[in-house]
């Protein structure tokens, strides 16, 4: 999937968890809200079984604190956490829901 984007858009550093999906990552954090929400987004539907091209149309709940985000960035780096149970995935600052 890295080496499948590049600039701005090449954001995910590790992806690790019980699974080969993953359930735990780091996110580059460049400053760019488009392409970290992106990777969140992306990293949300990786778990969805199949190899069919999958596009989301929907987000239930998009929650964004800049100040908790920028503090947790502030290395560069935000710790990423993917939970299929609540179907949300939370990073930095942001807490991403129910996507379509």
């Amino acid at each position: 999937m890295k080496e499948s984007f590049r600039g701005s858009f090449n954001t995910l550093l590790t992806l690790a968890g019980v699974c080969i999906l993953g359930t735990k990552g780091e996110l580059k954090w460049t400053g760019e809200w488009v392409s970290f929400l992106d990777t969140m987004l992306q990293l949300s539907v990786l778990r969805l079984p199949g190899r069919g091209l999958r596009l989301p149309t929907r987000v239930r709940s998009l929650l964004i604190d800049p100040s908790i985000h920028l503090e947790k960035a502030k290395e560069g780096t935000c710790e990423v956490k993917v939970d299929p149970k609540m179907d949300m995935v939370v990073a930095g600052g942001v807490e991403l829901k129910g996507k379509r």
